[in-house]
């Protein structure tokens, strides 16, 4: 897995689409909208394994506590 650099900014094109085409947006808006896409997207199988063995790596090294499913139920 390589470091994460400063240009490795993933969310800011979100950040900007928002902000330009939906100004009312408040940040909890915008959280429940990131929140619901995460819900609802779905990866290839080869993604999704990549995928979950990364965050594993990635949280291990203590970096993010992952939302376990039965918390995503409680959301």
């Amino acid at each position: 897995m390589k470091k994460e650099t400063k240009t490795d900014d993933y969310d800011s094109p979100w950040k900007e689409i928002l902000e330009q085409y939906f100004p009312e947006f408040i940040e909890q808006d915008i959280i429940n909208l990131f929140r619901f896409i995460d819900w609802i997207m779905c990866l290839p199988k080869t993604e999704e394994s990549l995928f979950w063995q990364e965050l594993e790596v990635y949280e291990k090294e203590g970096k993010m506590p992952y939302v376990t499913s039965v918390e995503r139920i409680g959301f």
